[in-house]
């Protein structure tokens, strides 16, 4: 079984998607390391998703999909041939069209996610409004792409698995609720008849 983790930028997807992979033993695989792969780049800012060079990236990508493209068709392609393994991909639970991928939605809010990405570093830059207009503009440049793309509504949960609004949870309190969600369907209420 696989499994994918979704959610706008700084939702705590990786953090989540890392550690559920510790946790159980699964391969983290990365949307978004693969997409700076591909592109050769090496960022240097902790914050690069939020940084102007990021934003600028994600302003590039909304005018060439290609990019996208192959990271999509690389994370299908791993889906559909490998199994325990862990996705922090903001696509790949939309593409998939099989069963066997489990999809998590995590629906922070855009003043939960800057309090998320200001709590997780001991060295912020940026200010908590800086941190909600930035977050504000990557948004708008990944729901533009995606919907241009693919005709996905980031944020419409309805073919999902587990959806957890973490908006007021800590990052341990989403784990728990995460980690409880998946030994409910590792193992099964003896209630249930599949």
């Amino acid at each position: 079984m696989n499994f994918a983790i979704a959610g706008l930028t700084a939702s705590g997807k990786t953090y989540q998607a890392r550690r559920l992979a510790q946790n159980l033993g699964l391969e983290y695989i990365s949307g978004s390391n693969i997409l700076l792969d591909i592109a050769g780049l090496r960022p240097s800012e902790d914050l690069f998703w939020i940084s102007s060079n990021g934003i600028q990236f994600a302003e590039a990508r909304t005018n060439d999909h290609s990019l996208d493209r192959r990271v999509d068709e690389l994370l299908l392609s791993m889906a559909k041939s490998k199994n325990d393994l862990i996705f922090d991909s903001i696509t790949l639970p939309w593409l998939y069209q099989g069963n066997d991928l489990v999809r998590i939605y995590l629906g922070a809010n855009p003043q939960a996610r800057a309090l998320i990405s200001l709590g997780s570093r001991d060295v912020m830059p940026y200010s908590l409004e800086e941190l909600r207009e930035l977050i504000r503009i990557k948004d708008e440049h990944t729901l533009k792409l995606f919907k241009e793309m693919y005709g996905i509504t980031i944020g419409d949960t309805s073919s999902f698995d587990f959806v957890i609004d973490n908006s007021h949870l800590s990052k341990d309190e989403t784990s728990q609720a995460l980690s409880r969600f998946v030994a409910s369907i590792a193992q099964p209420s003896p209630l249930v008849k599949r």
